[in-house]
């Protein structure tokens, strides 16, 4: 594993906005928190056939769902504590995603580098 795939790249896929077009020399991983975030975008819009697309992403590409452990609760803490200090607010679930990255040394596929892009030592492709 090297990359994590943010929630805003899987739903474009699904969508045919933006292919995965990396070339992944691993298996990428995504978080718990993207997974859900994917799911819940499936199941409120009106093509829930993409729950199919969803499931069949995963398994072709042999991605892995990555849980929040107590390590990644602790650098969410600390990423949520050193943003506010600078009075800079991101959503909770991208600061878990953010935190996922960085606990296990993964690299951060995102379209929303400009918004990730405030947090300290998260790489981002």
């Amino acid at each position: 594993m090297t990359y994590l795939l943010d929630t805003d790249v899987v739903i474009s896929h699904l969508n045919n906005k933006a292919l995965l077009s990396l070339s992944f020399t691993t298996p990428p991983a995504m978080s718990v928190i993207s997974y859900a975030e994917t799911l819940y975008d499936i199941q409120k819009s009106k093509y829930h056939e993409r729950k199919n697309q969803f499931t069949a992403l995963i398994q072709d590409m042999s991605i892995s769902v990555l849980p929040i452990d107590k390590r990644i609760v602790t650098q969410y803490i600390t990423i949520k504590l050193a943003l506010e200090e600078k009075g800079v607010k991101l959503q909770d679930f991208d600061l878990l995603i953010a935190a996922t990255a960085i606990e296990h040394d993964l690299t951060l596929v995102t379209g929303n580098k400009k918004h990730f892009n405030r947090i300290k030592n998260l790489r981002m492709a």
